[in-house]
């Protein structure tokens, strides 16, 4: 392929499998003959029109998988890193329509982070945190309607951006429950095990508690000998805590523990 051509093909191979005329002209903003060369690239058979997924814009396909492995893998790891987070910023404002725009634009966003992290690019934080927070809204969608595997993918992925020295207890939490009900069960009790342990290291008493919280509820599902009795008496001594701390995310956790043992005590 002449340059040209190749370079399309590239930028087309950033969005996946699937991709659209505009995006590839957002990657390319100087190339003023995007629409040509996609069209000769459907000549040469190697992408094919394709169903749009975004209102107004020319979709199409690679011909094979391969195909786009090969023109993404072409490109440098720091270019990977650019192209993915220009085309998140995109797809923010094109895509507002679509149900998964949290789950593709947390995955470029992921993607760009990891390409930098790779090469030892200084990192603010920013670009990992926009990531983790798409990520999570998408876990947390998938959470709500029971899709556990893929509720525990998404959460572990916005987890695995935390910065070392942060606890983000309403996401870990949720994860250690997708993680539950997705059969990790030993990975659920780390994850609470976790939580509770770094809040204690650094003097955080409301997240050890409620990582502690955490793990008595798992432990209803996994042992449930004395688990109820065990989870009340440390309800009664974590709300006073939350509720002199003021903290609207603990005490959710706490009262939503307190319906559980009323559950478990068939007091529903």
């Amino acid at each position: 392929l002449e340059t040209g051509e190749r370079t399309v093909l590239e930028r087309g191979a950033v969005e996946g499998a699937v991709f659209h005329r505009g995006a590839v002209q957002a990657l390319a903003p100087a190339d003023t003959q995007v629409t040509p060369r996609l069209a000769a690239l459907v000549r040469k058979e190697l992408i094919r029109p394709a169903k749009t997924q975004l209102a107004g814009e020319d979709g199409f396909r690679f011909r094979h998988l391969l195909i786009r492995d090969a023109a993404y893998e072409a490109l440098p790891k720091a270019a990977r890193a650019d192209l993915h987070e220009r085309f998140a910023l995109w797809l923010e404002e094109h895509g507002a329509e679509l149900v998964e725009l949290d789950e593709i634009v947390g995955y470029h966003l992921e993607q760009s982070w990891l390409y930098r992290a790779e090469l030892g690019a200084p990192d603010d934080g920013v670009l990992a945190a926009a990531a983790r927070r798409r990520l999570t809204a998408a876990g947390e969608r998938a959470l709500s309607r029971t899709d556990n595997v893929a509720a525990a993918n998404l959460l572990e992925r916005a987890a695995a951006l935390i910065p070392p020295d942060e606890i983000d207890v309403g996401l870990e939490y949720d994860l250690g429950f997708a993680l539950l009900w997705s059969g990790a069960t030993d990975e659920a009790l780390q994850r609470a095990d976790s939580i509770a342990e770094r809040a204690a290291a650094v003097g955080d008493r409301v997240g050890e508690l409620c990582g502690s919280i955490l793990k008595g509820r798992l432990h209803y599902y996994l042992e449930p000998q004395g688990a109820t009795e065990r989870l009340a008496e440390l309800l009664e001594r974590a709300l006073p805590v939350f509720q002199a701390a003021d903290d609207d995310l603990a005490l959710y956790i706490g009262y939503s523990a307190i319906g559980a043992v009323a559950s478990m005590r068939a007091q529903v």
